[in-house]
């Protein structure tokens, strides 16, 4: 039976989360952003640059995520951005 995922996180360093949610990443990038590119090919890195950005901010950002208790980053975002204090660098 599968570890529930807090118990799962709690069992991991703050390296081997960060190596998984890269490598997730990853896999959601090549099995969807990079299928939609053999449909509607691209002629540029410039056209790529653009098309991956999209696709980030239209696609990743609003899909729930297990990670998020099912919430898409967008929303994740939203509930706490009153929190996020910027660079005052």
């Amino acid at each position: 039976m599968r570890k529930p995922v807090n118990d799962f996180a709690e069992s991991q360093t703050i390296p081997q989360l960060v190596e998984r949610k890269k490598e997730r990443f990853f896999l959601t990038l090549q099995r969807s952003f990079e299928q939609s590119l053999v449909f509607d090919k691209v002629t540029s890195l410039e056209q790529l640059n653009n098309r991956l950005w999209q696709w980030i901010e239209q696609v990743y950002h609003q899909q729930a995520h297990s990670s998020l208790e099912g919430q898409s980053p967008a929303e994740r975002y939203r509930e706490r951005s009153d929190k996020v204090r910027l660079y005052q660098g």
